[in-house]
């Protein structure tokens, strides 16, 4: 029983990073109409709106999230170096 158990568990560890990758991209992709094309934006600044409705913790995460999804061209974002305070920097990606 206890591996029917732990089944169970990994399933729902991944339903919940898909879930999680899924309104990474959702939100994502209500911003794009919104940021301007050759301008550099942080992952703070692409999740304003819901910035301080994140946990400190999940703040930390989420840049590293955006980063392998962009990696993955899973994002509509282009990596473009690192800002003074060491903070991943994204442009648009054009089609």
């Amino acid at each position: 029983m206890n591996n029917n158990f732990n089944d169970l568990n990994e399933v729902t560890e991944q339903e919940l990073s898909e879930s999680v990758n899924d309104m990474i991209k959702d939100i994502v992709a209500e911003r794009i109409p919104e940021l301007k094309p050759d301008t550099e934006y942080t992952v703070k600044q692409i999740f304003s709106a819901h910035w301080e409705l994140f946990e400190v913790q999940f703040r930390r995460d989420l840049g590293g999230m955006v980063s392998i999804l962009v990696q993955q061209q899973s994002l509509p974002l282009k990596h473009v170096g690192k800002d003074s305070s060491n903070a991943n920097m994204y442009t648009i990606s054009k089609p």
